[in-house]
């Protein structure tokens, strides 16, 4: 079941790939079934591992998770346009740099990584796995932040020296506050 998860992030890449210079209707499913490969590798995984954790432990860690997975929810699902970005390959949209995207280029990948961990130690989701799909991940955003986004994002040039890649600062984490604030 590992493997499917590697294979979602074969998939990612393709659909990276694809939105940046191919454009091609076929290859447009790559996102979502990456999602679904992802999704279900991890379910599985986690149904199948054993913990050593105590209750209080892990019911804390479960409270992370949930807004870990939220978080991610959120930032690749609902604070950017879902159908511009994951479903119209080569279209050419600006970069959205507010909210959680004023945190850092890539709010995306301390989401699913903090997700990972938790999921490891409220379900014994394997070690091995919450390591390297994060591994992955990162290479994944890495590939997006250096080649992909800048062709399919107009203004992601600016965007990259304004915001952190991945791990915020003050002023970012400023930004980000400042813009929910004003949400009220």
């Amino acid at each position: 079941m590992f493997f499917f998860g590697v294979l979602a992030f074969v998939l990612f890449f393709i659909s990276d790939i694809n939105d940046a210079w191919f454009q091609s209707r076929l290859l447009k499913p790559a996102f979502f079934l990456g999602a679904v490969f992802l999704t279900l590798a991890v379910v599985v995984l986690s149904v199948r591992g054993v913990t050593t954790l105590n209750l209080v432990a892990r019911v804390l860690f479960g409270v992370l998770g949930v807004v870990f997975f939220s978080l991610l929810i959120y930032s690749l699902f609902i604070a950017i346009p879902v159908v511009d970005s994951y479903t119209k390959p080569g279209l050419k949209r600006p970069v959205y740099t507010q909210g959680v995207y004023a945190l850092c280029r890539h709010p995306g990948v301390l989401w699913f990584t903090g997700l990972c961990f938790c999921l490891y130690a409220v379900f014994g989701f394997p070690l091995y796995a919450a390591i390297s799909y994060s591994i992955f991940n990162g290479f994944l955003v890495l590939f997006e932040d250096k080649v992909v986004f800048p062709k399919v994002l107009s203004g992601y040039s600016d965007y990259s020296s304004t915001t952190p890649f991945l791990i915020p600062n003050r002023e970012s984490i400023s930004s980000c506050i400042s813009y929910y604030r004003g949400q009220r």
